[in-house]
């Protein structure tokens, strides 16, 4: 039963010797399982759901690493398997598949058995135990001498002589890695073990080393069933593939002090690696519909995650407008084009929005109230009317101040220097009051800033502090202000994903705590550009 012919692939496994050297050795040439028998019925009945790798769906999905030695059959089932492969060592199955439910299944491949469609059909197990030994005896002196190690192949005598195949009892062709075996240390009389006993050509497969055998390869060894595993966050707001490893499984090890490589019973287990640090990856970086390199926008996010970008000046207008793209296209299109009530502006505003997606104005100086003023845009009427316009109880504003809108509606003015505290400081004027009144007046934890400083501010009331340039970790900076300590502690400090940037760049914060940096310059995409920070 020679195991060859036009699905002959290469696989490669570490094992580590009892002396602590790496031993290195590669498999080659052996029978790779074929295609899943139906994958032609899987590939014209969910082609949109399996067939994007790419950016250009924004759905979650999962990708599973084998991390084994052997080859694995992997499914992600609801009522039925919906998609399924064969995956090789070190490869990865990765599907986008919405943010729905499903049971994981997997299972070693090496007996051309389908365990999608018949899941506990794992006999013979002797063919596996013939097919998986004769996978790992037949390197030639290239395999053995580079590449990743797979100890399996230290059993000499069968390498030499020919394999026994514990199916049928008849002899396969000898192979020719002798040579190399000596050279790594290993005799030719060495042999292959399992819990005591040894197969090698010489002696028929006894009833107890077949049962050892088909202890190692039984079906709890060689298959795993995972239910409730879930692909999020939600559709459409981006794609995140969820990171599983399949590692275990039956393996080999070398016998201390003996010339054997002993056959070793492991199970297949399912893992999910450690998630990052908080703001440490991208979900998302993209281009978008909005040119690159004007200087006269503002950004805001709203409650969707739209990106309202709001033009002060030079525009056809003539007066503030308001571009929103769109969350749904990937920032791809715009929803909203439109003039507004405001006319031009220049840096003595700011922006926010609410959750209701009213686009506020702050007025900081040179008002008619002598007072720094709020001026709301009103969503509901096209941005075409103010819902408000008021003076406030803070005085006129300059630059060593930054501005957000609470979830509530309050305006929250932070102090960054020449403070009284001599800390940064936290002034709320109250929505319930018309502004005209400060909820809170306080110092916080933040020590003064400086226009290497920017902020917003979380659902929660959380203020979010990011450090643009010049911190120690060489990355913009993360300080978030616990709004429940009444900003005197810190929620977080930390280093992120981002290098360190300039005021060509804009940072905010979205309902769910994910921190959006703008991009407004001198990305390669030539558009303004979107990057994610996962909170």
């Amino acid at each position: 039963m020679a195991i060859d012919g036009p699905h002959a692939c290469r696989f490669a496994v570490t094992e580590k010797a009892a002396h602590g050297h790496a031993v290195q050795f590669a498999a080659a040439d052996f029978a790779s399982p074929p295609q899943p028998r139906d994958v032609s019925l899987h590939a014209c009945c969910f082609p949109t759901m399996q067939g994007n790798q790419g950016n250009s769906m924004l759905t979650p999905g999962f990708a599973i690493k084998n991390e084994t030695i052997w080859p694995l059959q992997i499914s992600l089932s609801q009522v039925g398997p919906l998609y399924f492969d064969v995956i090789q060592p070190g490869q990865s199955f990765v599907r986008d598949t919405g943010a729905v439910w499903f049971t994981l299944k997997a299972a070693i491949f090496l007996d051309e058995k389908d365990r999608i469609t018949n899941w506990d059909a794992v006999k013979p197990v002797l063919f596996v135990v013939g097919a998986a030994i004769l996978a790992l005896s037949t390197a030639g002196a290239a395999g053995f001498a580079s590449g990743p190690a797979a100890a399996a192949m230290l059993a000499a005598d069968v390498v030499s002589a020919g394999l026994v195949d514990l199916a049928s009892g008849s002899v396969l062709p000898a192979v020719t890695a002798a040579a190399t075996l000596a050279g790594a240390g290993f005799s030719r009389t060495a042999v292959m073990v399992v819990d005591g006993h040894v197969i090698d050509r010489r002696r028929e497969l006894t009833p107890a080393a077949q049962a050892a055998l088909e202890n190692v390869f039984s079906i709890g060894n060689i298959s795993l069933t995972s239910g409730g595993c879930y692909a999020g966050p939600p559709w459409p707001f981006r794609r995140e593939l969820t990171p599983l490893r399949i590692t275990g499984g039956p393996t080999f090890r070398r016998v201390p002090g003996k010339d054997q490589v002993e056959l070793v019973a492991g199970r297949l287990q399912i893992d999910s690696p450690p998630p990052p640090a908080a703001y440490g990856v991208f979900s998302l970086q993209t281009g978008t519909a909005l040119v690159a390199g004007d200087g006269n926008y503002r950004f805001v996010l709203a409650s969707n995650r739209d990106l309202v970008a709001i033009k002060t000046g030079n525009t056809g207008s003539g007066g503030t407008e308001i571009h929103i793209l769109s969350a749904d296209s990937g920032y791809r299109q715009f929803s909203v084009q439109t003039a507004t009530a405001l006319g031009p502006v220049d840096r003595n505003w700011e922006f926010g929005i609410a959750p209701n997606r009213d686009v506020f104005a702050i007025h900081k100086n040179n008002t008619g109230s002598g007072t720094t003023e709020v001026h709301v845009l009103s969503a509901a009427h096209g941005y075409k009317t103010f819902a408000l316009q008021s003076r406030t109880a803070l005085a006129p504003t300059d630059g060593s101040w930054a501005f957000a809108i609470a979830h509530n509606r309050d305006v929250v003015a932070i102090k960054k220097s020449a403070t009284g505290t001599g800390m940064t400081e936290v002034h709320i004027l109250a929505a319930s009051a018309n502004y005209q009144v400060f909820a809170i007046q306080a110092g916080t934890a933040l020590h003064m800033t400086d226009d290497r400083w920017t902020f917003d501010i979380a659902r929660n009331g959380d203020i979010f502090a990011f450090m643009k340039n010049g911190a120690g970790s060489g990355t913009c900076e993360l300080h978030i202000l616990a709004a429940q300590a009444n900003y005197r502690q810190f929620a977080i400090q930390t280093k992120t994903a981002l290098h360190e940037i300039d005021d060509t760049w804009s940072l905010r914060v979205s309902g769910d705590r994910d921190v959006f940096a703008i991009r407004k310059a001198g990305g390669t995409s030539n558009s303004t550009e979107v990057h994610v920070m996962k909170g």
